[in-house]
């Protein structure tokens, strides 16, 4: 979140299922990181001994229990009289402030906010992920048509053109989030809004394919219900036993002309400098608030 949140009131919760960019001077909750690796908790740990308004939960688990964690906290701050929830991954920035979120939601006892994801796309030479490299991710898919799963299944199409929605919400009572905070099950009615823009990172280097393929598959696969859940990871999965990284990296990174290489097709993306301009402004206030460098 922008620097802008600062005369967020507590009426809000952001939620997080892995936050690595702090919103400024809000109550905040972060908890369960989906990966084994990525330092995370580590991170917010040094975090949350420097504010009251960040506390961490860690859950070990080998299974996927995202959507029973994340409603399981969700009610727990809507029972503690927080009205507002804005859910977020670790790859997800709300291009929006504390105060527009008030605003929309003024007025009404309930109701859901939408959000869609604007794809970042990043450069092709990294084969790592870095916090610093995310300032490379300078392009975006927007302009492009939509990809579908099966089209990305069948190596027709681009993983990082696949663009769905998520929620923020208004409630009085308990809630029901459905899995990856795409939607909400049951009483709440979309507000009559557009959608906000949610700056989101699919694929921040190569190794990301490989982690959704043999990290993320493993414990998604013996809870699945039908083959569209999670259906991203059990690709990356075959991407990877069908030797296929490579070229399912080039599909979803751009090359020194700002294109993807769609399996033979070169596809021009949206130059888009304000993923960067967000990170450097968070950047700045996690070193000015908390005196913690951004890594």
């Amino acid at each position: 979140m922008p620097e802008s949140a600062l005369s967020a009131t507590r009426s809000i919760w952001f939620l997080s299922s892995a936050v690595t960019i702090c919103a400024a001077d809000l109550p905040i909750c972060i908890s369960w990181t989906t990966a084994r690796t990525t330092g995370t908790f580590e991170y917010l740990t040094k975090v949350a001994t420097r504010t009251g308004r960040v506390s961490v939960k860690q859950v070990h688990t080998e299974t996927l229990a995202q959507k029973a964690l994340v409603n399981e906290a969700a009610n727990a701050m809507l029972a503690a009289a927080y009205q507002i929830l804005v859910p977020f991954d670790a790859d997800e920035f709300w291009n929006a402030n504390a105060a527009q979120f008030i605003r929309h939601f003024a007025g009404v006892e309930g109701g859901v906010l939408r959000g869609r994801w604007i794809n970042f796309v990043q450069a092709r030479r990294q084969a790592r992920s870095r916090w610093h490299r995310l300032f490379d991710m300078r392009f975006q898919t927007s302009l492009l048509p939509v990809s579908q799963p099966e089209s990305v299944i069948g190596y027709t199409q681009s993983f990082v053109c696949h663009s769905i929605t998520k929620v923020a919400l208004k409630a009085r009572g308990p809630v029901e989030l459905a899995l990856g905070q795409h939607g909400v099950i049951g009483r709440l009615e979309p507000m009559p809004i557009p959608a906000l823009e949610i700056f989101h990172l699919p694929l921040r280097s190569r190794d990301e394919i490989v982690k959704w393929g043999t990290d993320y598959e493993p414990r998604r696969a013996p809870v699945r219900h039908c083959p569209e859940e999670s259906w991203q990871s059990e690709f990356h999965a075959k991407a990877v036993s069908a030797r296929k990284v490579e070229a399912v990296w080039a599909a979803n990174s751009y090359d020194a002309n700002g294109q993807l290489d769609v399996y033979g097709v070169r596809t021009a993306l949206a130059p888009d400098d304000r993923l960067p301009f967000l990170l450097l402004r968070a950047a700045w206030h996690l070193f000015s608030r908390f005196g913690l460098p951004p890594f």
